[in-house]
């Protein structure tokens, strides 16, 4: 057979759907050092759509707290929110 499916790893942000001339991981996924915001195998089930808006919740959290976070602290989580909730808007279908 000439053609090859890829395999499919679920996972807790997102679920990869492995095609190794696409994957930032190499020729084998690497479910440890995974990077769901930016490679072209990640697929978004309900489930990971549910566990990365907890995460924006939490990050959202720590931000929120009194006394306030370092700056450069805080930056960071910010940063990670709005590119996670930007990661949503686009893979996400209008219902």
């Amino acid at each position: 057979m000439a053609r090859h499916d890829p395999a499919i790893y679920p996972g807790r942000y997102a679920t990869c759907v492995f095609d190794h001339a696409k994957a930032l991981c190499g020729a084998r996924p690497d479910l440890d050092n995974c990077q769901p915001l930016h490679c072209r195998n990640a697929a978004l089930t309900q489930a990971n759509r549910q566990a990365l808006r907890g995460e924006v919740t939490e990050l959202e959290t720590y931000l929120d707290r009194i006394p306030a976070l370092p700056p450069y602290l805080s930056a960071v989580l910010r940063q990670r929110a709005n590119a996670i909730t930007a990661f949503l808007d686009t893979n996400t279908a209008p219902r």
